[in-house]
């Protein structure tokens, strides 16, 4: 049902923004336009804060909406937001990796790549009016289906977020209304995603605590001479194709 209600959500979205600003909605869907030459440069950074805004906007919304029952919830269970339970409810804002990484970054990182690389594929291609390409009113529903399509296939890792916008922004305000920086950082303090990168915070700290000890021994060491030295659209229209006598979408409608 998640992987479902997320896909319509996608579709609903590239509908409402697609004949704004090509539904980008999506920062890495953005870049990559961008560096298909399909997108200018200069909009690159003003789209990508939108995105994140929006996520943000989004992700305050669903707070105003529920937050009496998220609360009720961690009643019942007997949780504050901050505490570890609470990542129950700060589930409902952001993605995890599964306890199976074991709180490693590469797995989760690896995921996010090649779901968003799968997203991007399926993205360019349902939008090229030189493929078997949809009609135009079907892209939407058809990145949708995409959108579903990776869900439930690799979606039990990571939570397939492949978008760093709706990661950051619910992420960041669930932080600022009391999850706070644990919650934020994910499972056990593991698992920030700011881009695609999931952090672990705890052996983040335990490499500063030896970086601190190495520190302290070597101001205690006499001096000597071989001390060691240091220990991540144009507006709506078409263009024309450059190889021939047909047309191809630029940039319109391009999905999550």
């Amino acid at each position: 049902m998640i992987t479902w209600g997320w896909a319509l959500a996608v579709t609903m979205a590239i509908y409402v923004a697609g004949g704004v600003s090509g539904a980008h909605i999506n920062p890495a869907v953005t870049l990559a336009f961008a560096v298909r030459r399909k997108f200018p440069w200069g909009k690159v950074g003003p789209y990508i804060v939108a995105q994140v805004l929006g996520a943000f906007a989004g992700a305050a919304m669903v707070y105003l909406l529920y937050h009496d029952a998220i609360d009720a919830y961690n009643q019942a269970v007997g949780t504050g937001r901050a505490d570890p339970k609470g990542l129950a409810s700060f589930s409902i804002f952001a993605t995890f990796p599964a306890p199976y990484f074991n709180g490693s970054p590469v797995g989760p990182l690896i995921d996010q790549i090649v779901g968003t690389a799968f997203l991007l594929m399926f993205v360019v291609a349902i939008i090229d009016m030189r493929n078997t390409a949809v009609q135009a009113n079907l892209g939407p529903f058809m990145i949708g289906l995409a959108v579903a399509a990776i869900g439930m296939s690799i979606g039990a890792n990571a939570g397939y977020a492949i978008n760093p916008a709706r990661d950051f922004g619910p992420r960041l305000f669930a932080w600022l209304v009391g999850w706070g920086a644990d919650g934020a950082a994910g499972h056990r303090g593991r698992g920030l995603q700011l881009v695609f990168l999931g952090a672990d915070r705890r052996a983040l700290h335990r490499r500063r605590d030896r970086r601190a000890d190495l520190r302290l021994v070597y101001r205690r060491r006499p001096a000597c001479t071989h001390q060691a030295a240091g220990i991540h659209a144009s507006g709506p229209g078409r263009r024309r194709d450059t190889s021939g006598d047909r047309n191809e979408k630029d940039g319109r409608n391009i999905g999550d």
